[in-house]
């Protein structure tokens, strides 16, 4: 009012705005309400309810076919690198030179990542079973040091 040049408000203007502000927040928090509450509902278990698409088992499947796409590629990589490993050709060119190399490389990671997961395996055979710590007993310490109490 100040800003439009008015100086005296009277008291109802200040009521019927104030009125008026209510009802508009009260019908906003309704409407949110009713939004919120279609939100929580779950159709799965309403007898009317028909699932056409099941989007995570899609994707699941998908990402299935794409490793096994790509653990083949990989196979024919390494029969491919492995062939060429063992080719004793007279001529050697860049190429072919190139790929035993590579099959090489592959060989020794592969030697690598075996003796990584023989070193794993011993470690945790020498460390023994797990043990599980039971959250629910009295008497664990709690993050302040104090005996925490359930």
């Amino acid at each position: 009012a100040k800003k439009l040049g008015i100086t005296d408000v009277p008291a109802e203007v200040v009521t019927f705005i104030s009125h008026a502000t209510q009802n508009r927040l009260r019908t906003v928090i309704e409407k949110v309400t009713v939004i919120t509450q279609h939100r929580m509902e779950s159709y799965k278990d309403d007898e009317w309810y028909e699932q056409a698409t099941d989007v995570r088992s899609q994707l699941k499947f998908f990402e299935q076919l794409e490793r096994l796409e790509k653990q083949r590629k990989d196979e024919q990589e390494r029969e491919i690198l492995l062939k060429a490993a063992k080719s004793r050709s007279r001529q050697e060119d860049p190429e072919q030179a190139r790929l035993k190399q590579k099959a090489k490389e592959m060989q020794q990671q592969e030697l690598a990542q075996m003796r990584q997961r023989d070193a794993n395996l011993t470690a945790l055979a020498a460390i023994g079973p797990r043990k599980k710590r039971k959250l629910d007993s009295p008497g664990l310490l709690s993050a302040g040091g104090e005996v925490g109490v359930c």
